[in-house]
This record gives structure tokens, sequence and C-alpha cells, in this order.
């Protein structure tokens, strides 16, 4: 969605960090971090909620 709504292409990669407390953070990496979609990404990717854990961090390629 967030893609169509900002007539963008390609791939967004962010970096998806999941803390111990389950609180997920997320930054975009490469050329279109700052971008309107981008920000956009990283807001619907904050939303999301794990069980408590020892953490992950990792790479996410998102595509329209």
């Amino acid at each position: 969605a967030c893609f169509a709504q900002h007539r963008q292409s390609g791939t967004v990669m962010v970096r998806v960090r999941i803390a111990p407390s389950g609180q997920v953070e997320a930054r975009t990496l490469g050329r279109h971090r700052g971008s309107p979609t981008s920000a956009c990404i990283e807001k619907a990717v904050r939303q999301a909620a794990f069980r408590p854990s020892t953490g992950l961090v990792l790479d996410y390629p998102f595509q329209p």
C-alpha cells in the first residue's frame, strides 16, 4: 500500500530490529532512506509486536 500511495517502484531495504521486549524498530537503508515511501513502510513495520525473546536484527527487502 505504501508503494501505491506514494507512486514509487523498486525495492526498499529496511533494517528491522526486534528488541528482547518484542518491540519492533525499523530503519530504511540505501537510496530510498528519507523518502515518503520508506517512512510509510517504517511506520507499518513498527506496528508489529512479538513476544519477549532474545531479540533479532534482519535486513528485509520490501517490494510492491
